[in-house]
């Protein structure tokens, strides 16, 4: 944006994330089709009340995987996923160049700070701390008892995390401190996969394409209020002047505070143990 302008971004930004669509086209499909000749005669042509009815029945159907409180307490938290990604893309290029006075074509460095933080994070220091915390050779006050609560316990930290950099976010009044806790914010970006992976132990395999159906559906829930949410909070902050201006994170903060403290009441299945060590037996 610096070196060619305004109109030379967007679609260099599009042409990336085509790519994504692109790729799909060689994705194969897992499900075969049915043979259209083997349908009952007329299942084509269906009303609208008994489509209506079919999707509601599924739609019923899907809520009754629901079972375990532990579960509806891990489906709550991701109505935080969407807040946290909204302040981590455009609504932080918006704030940054106002709290901070800079231009927004540079505002895309700083946010590149988190990306490619996020990418280490993901890549290379989650699962290695996640290979450490099961290694038989760890000590045993730092050892969790098999991949589940491994991954609870990651979670629960990831959680911790976030909040330190969402409050950071809104307290640091230089540019240098806010970069720092975006690199907190990167560093603990794995607790909405972490919170995926937990889900999955509490509904059978069968269920869990539908499981992530109804994740998907809690987050676009929270997408829903997340950017008026961040707004309204910039908004009162502008008006408040000084420290206020960084309502919007410490709100977030809040809310990261709200969901992380959900997992303290999660508890793993007594047969969880007996599933990973199936896991590692088949594996090996």
């Amino acid at each position: 944006m610096e070196k060619a302008g305004l109109w030379v971004s967007p679609p260099v930004g599009i042409g990336f994330f085509s790519l994504g669509g692109l790729a799909l086209l060689f994705l194969p499909e897992t499900r075969p089709s049915k043979d259209v000749s083997q349908r009952p005669e007329g299942s084509g042509i269906l009303s609208s009340e008994s489509t209506i009815s079919r999707v509601y029945g599924q739609f019923v159907d899907s809520l009754s995987i629901l079972k375990s409180p532990s579960l509806i307490l891990l489906f709550l938290t991701a109505l935080c996923s969407m807040p946290v990604m909204d302040s981590t893309l455009q609504f932080l290029n918006q704030f940054v160049s106002k709290r901070y006075e800079i231009k927004i074509a540079q505002t895309g460095y700083v946010q590149s700070t988190y990306g490619v933080a996020s990418i280490v994070m993901t890549l290379i220091i989650l699962p290695w701390i996640s290979k450490v915390l099961i290694d038989p050779a760890t000590p045993a006050r730092y050892r969790a008892k098999n991949e589940h609560y491994r991954d609870l316990q990651l979670a629960r930290w990831s959680y911790v995390i976030s909040f330190l950099g969402a409050l950071t976010l809104g307290i640091s009044p230089t540019l240098g401190g806010f970069i720092f806790g975006l690199l907190l914010m990167a560093i603990g970006s794995g607790f909405a996969s972490l919170s995926k992976s937990l889900m999955s132990i509490y509904v059978d395999p069968e269920h869990r394409s539908r499981l992530f159906s109804l994740v998907n559906m809690v987050e676009v829930l929270g997408s829903i209020f997340s950017q008026p949410m961040l707004a309204g909070l910039f908004s009162l902050g502008l008006r408040w002047h000084g420290v206020w201006i960084g309502l919007p994170y410490l709100g977030l903060a809040a809310l990261i505070a709200v969901s992380g403290s959900l997992l303290l009441f999660v508890r793993i299945p007594r047969n969880s143990s007996a599933t990973s060590a199936s896991r590692h037996t088949e594996f090996a």
